[in-house]
């Protein structure tokens, strides 16, 4: 019994020296792995203003009407109807404060985007064309936010679609520009640029503008994803 024992006893000793053996390896490895990964530096947040409803279509239709963007924010395999984004902790709690005092229950989702991560050869040979794409892309979402802001203080229709058309003009232009050396972000030009002109067609709400500045951001989050560890 005793020498079954000192088997079974040795076999045990012998597979956790070779699971530990195993994990300093694999992070050797890793450490070595990540020497080679080029960084670049995002550090952008965007804050979700969302009703934390589970009646995710009635929500929609509600915020909608209300002036919300309605736009079905899916984080952390959790489900929210969202009023806006706003680029500041400061703007968005300004904004809860203001629908939280209707009686409307809220919460603010932050995402963060910290860091890009570039690691065979060919991503770190288009990682400035990366970061320009990206930087773009905020910076329209800085100009459509603001249009937003504008919009709802009093800016006539005709004074909206001239800066809207001028955007969509911007998005389509990258649109073409990205073309031959990042694909996904051209892509994302292309198909706000229709958007947009879609939206200067008929009167400019600011809900669906609102809407579109969700889509935006989280287009936005969504090619960061692909330069993730």
């Amino acid at each position: 019994m005793s020498a079954v024992f000192f088997r079974k006893n040795k076999c045990v000793r012998w597979m956790t020296g070779v699971a530990c053996i195993t994990f300093t390896i694999g992070a050797i490895l890793y450490a070595y792995f990540l020497t080679g990964v080029q960084t670049v530096g995002l550090f952008k947040t965007f804050y979700f203003l969302v009703s934390p409803s589970t009646h995710i279509q009635a929500s929609t239709y509600f915020i909608s009407l209300d002036g919300g963007a309605g736009y079905t924010l899916r984080y952390h395999e959790r489900d929210y109807v969202a009023y806006s984004v706003y680029f500041t902790q400061t703007a968005v709690e300004n904004a809860c404060a203001a629908v939280s005092a209707t009686g409307e229950e809220t919460e603010i989702v932050a995402v963060s985007v910290e860091k890009l991560y570039f690691k065979t050869r060919g991503e770190k040979n288009m990682a400035y064309t990366v970061q320009n794409a990206m930087e773009c892309l905020y910076d329209y979402g800085v100009l459509l936010n603001a249009e937003i802001a504008r919009l709802d203080n009093g800016a006539t229709q005709e004074s909206s679609k001239r800066v809207l058309s001028t955007l969509a003009r911007q998005f389509a232009h990258a649109g073409r520009e990205y073309e031959g050396n990042y694909v996904e972000f051209s892509n994302v030009g292309k198909e706000f640029a229709g958007k947009i002109g879609d939206i200067v067609k008929d009167v400019v709400l600011v809900k669906d503008l609102r809407l579109l500045l969700c889509e935006l951001c989280v287009s936005y989050m969504h090619l960061a994803e692909g330069f993730r560890l």
